[in-house]
């Protein structure tokens, strides 16, 4: 009883409920899934970058999208030549922490 008086007490104190205080600190699987998806926007934005760093690929990178999930590595959108495609998934392979790489490049070569 002793021990529940001095929780409301300090709760009252800081002006919160027991229940704003457990809704505000994430479970252990939100917390894994938040730094899940940390990680794969980290992985996709290396995969786009090292693209726009590669001197074949950079310049038809304006319609590239990439999206990472668990080290799979997805590229879509439209480039003007197989080769540019076919090159993107070379440079996105070479990515450290790309497990696989799904592309997924339309070719228009307008």
């Amino acid at each position: 009883m002793k021990h529940q008086l001095i929780s409301v007490w300090i709760l009252a104190l800081v002006g919160s409920t027991p229940g704003t205080l457990a809704a505000a600190t994430p479970s252990p699987a939100a917390a894994l899934a938040h730094a899940s998806d940390v990680r794969d926007e980290s992985l996709a934005d290396l995969v786009f970058n090292a693209i726009l760093s590669d001197d074949s690929a950079r310049y038809d990178a304006a319609n590239l999208r990439v999206s990472a999930r668990d080290g799979v590595v997805t590229l879509s959108g439209t480039v003007h030549r197989n080769a540019i495609r076919q090159r993107m998934g070379v440079v996105a392979r070479a990515v450290q922490g790309v497990v696989r790489v799904v592309n997924l490049l339309a070719v228009d070569p307008r």
